[in-house]
């Protein structure tokens, strides 16, 4: 198996040359070398062309193509920026924890922002992120940022708030499985990861 350095360098090339003549740049903690076995892959891509319906489509058939089905979202924060989109990318063959941000800027503005209507995020799989987070920061010894995000997942969910325990991250899981506004196969990754 993959290590997350040896995953995180192979896009970052992949994804540059398939976007030549784009610049691929690593951020956050792969750019400061202070990634772990949790840390998501921050990513920058600057290209050099319209970000439609056309470019996104392809992009996301590239990297499935290579990595296999995932969950993809567009960052709400990028909602109106003509030249600018932020995706968030969770392949279901890959370990869970390991989550690619793309941040990519275009020298050119769109005619129109794509997606069109730009798509809410379910506010079930952001509580599913907040779970991820939570497992994250607990192995990485840091209780009181899991406490934080466990909190911040029962807020989501209309459930009393509690501090991180399997158990009590088990129950969410098994909550979020029974809504049709998740995405199950994540959920069913997570709690594999949990059971371990």
């Amino acid at each position: 198996m993959k290590m997350i350095a040896e995953f995180a360098q192979e896009i970052c090339d992949k994804l540059e040359e398939y976007l030549r003549p784009a610049e691929v740049s690593f951020r956050g903690s792969f750019a400061s070398g202070t990634f772990d076995e949790y840390s998501d892959i921050d990513l920058q891509a600057d290209v050099r062309c319209e970000l439609s319906g056309q470019f996104h489509a392809a992009l996301q058939a590239f990297l499935t193509g290579l990595y296999g089905p995932a969950l993809i979202r567009y960052d709400p924060d990028y909602r109106e920026d003509k030249a600018a989109q932020g995706l968030r990318i969770s392949f279901y063959e890959l370990p869970v924890f390991w989550r690619v941000d793309i941040n990519i800027t275009s020298d050119r503005s769109t005619e129109t922002k794509w997606p069109q209507p730009f798509p809410e995020w379910s506010i079930r799989n952001s509580a599913l992120m907040n779970i991820i987070w939570a497992m994250k920061c607990q192995k990485r010894g840091k209780p009181d940022l899991a406490d934080h995000y466990c909190s911040c997942a029962c807020d989501k969910l209309g459930a009393k708030r509690q501090r991180y325990s399997k158990a009590g991250v088990k129950k969410m899981l098994s909550i979020l499985h029974a809504r049709a506004d998740t995405d199950r196969r994540l959920v069913v990754n997570t709690r594999n990861v949990l059971e371990r």
